[in-house]
């Protein structure tokens, strides 16, 4: 009989554990993919979402954000290599602690379609037009999508920019380091925040560090490279058309001449 209550124990314990879990596990997937979409306003995809039970642990093999449209890579984001550190005892109730996220070898496409006009920033407006709208969309209708949240450090190093000038008729690109980028206490002051504007002050710090970085860079001298391919092209093209003015020329008098030493009346 004792041994049939500790078995009974356990399966209550392994059914907290189902059902605090495995169902946030499902939903932290639904709440970033949506909210993550509507802050940025391009495709926000997570992957790979697993819990460590015993040491509080999460990893996320990959999340993606795709390019606004009319870009030509495939992603503007890639942020692989996620681990996450959470407080248990946390997990329920109303606001999670989520103690350290640590982010290694992002990947950020900065796009530029032409001299006034790159991927990121349109993201950034994106992304700024979300948090002063007055009107934010709803949470899902479930406890545990509506949960809050405190994150006392994020960590994003060892990343890269891709650096491309679409604008001229060939791609000129270049990449250099992401500096790291780092964030403290979000929510805190607040009593937690909702997982959507978490998403949106993290990536606005992050594409923020992009665009600046960029601008500093060699990155920014990609648009006199564009400009140059696209001068270089025009002086091609205009000396191909006056290589062909010169041609039919030559053309046009070669049979004048044959003509008129042809032609039994003179000129």
């Amino acid at each position: 009989m004792k041994k049939f209550s500790i078995f009974l124990l356990i399966l209550v314990i392994l059914g907290a554990l189902c059902y605090y879990f495995f169902p946030l596990e499902m939903v932290v997937k639904k709440v970033v993919n949506k909210y993550g979409s509507e802050v940025t306003g391009t495709d926000v995809n997570l992957q790979g979402f697993k819990i460590n039970l015993q040491k509080g642990e999460v990893s996320v093999s990959q999340i993606t954000v795709a390019i606004p449209a009319n870009y030509k890579t495939k992603y503007a984001v890639q942020l692989g290599n996620i681990s996450v550190a959470v407080d248990l005892k946390s997990v329920t109730t109303d606001t999670i602690i989520i103690k350290e996220i640590l982010v290694h070898k992002p990947v950020v496409s900065y796009e530029m379609m032409s001299l006034t006009q790159n991927n990121i920033a349109d993201i950034i407006n994106n992304i700024n037009a979300y948090t002063s709208s007055p009107t934010q969309p709803a949470e899902p209708e479930t406890d545990k999508a509506s949960k809050k949240v405190i994150i006392k450090k994020v960590i994003i190093s060892n990343g890269e920019i891709n650096g491309a000038m679409t604008a001229a008729p060939d791609v000129v690109s270049a990449s250099i380091p992401l500096p790291t980028v780092t964030l403290s206490n979000i929510g805190e002051s607040s009593s937690g925040t909702s997982i959507a504007d978490s998403i949106a002050l993290i990536l606005n710090r992050l594409l923020s560090s992009v665009s600046t970085t960029v601008i500093s860079s060699n990155l920014a001298n990609l648009k006199d490279a564009a400009q140059s391919t696209v001068n270089t092209a025009k002086d091609v093209a205009s000396g191909t058309v006056d290589a062909a003015k010169d041609t039919a020329g030559s053309v046009v008098s070669g049979v004048k001449d044959t003509f008129n030493s042809l032609n039994p009346f003179g000129k």
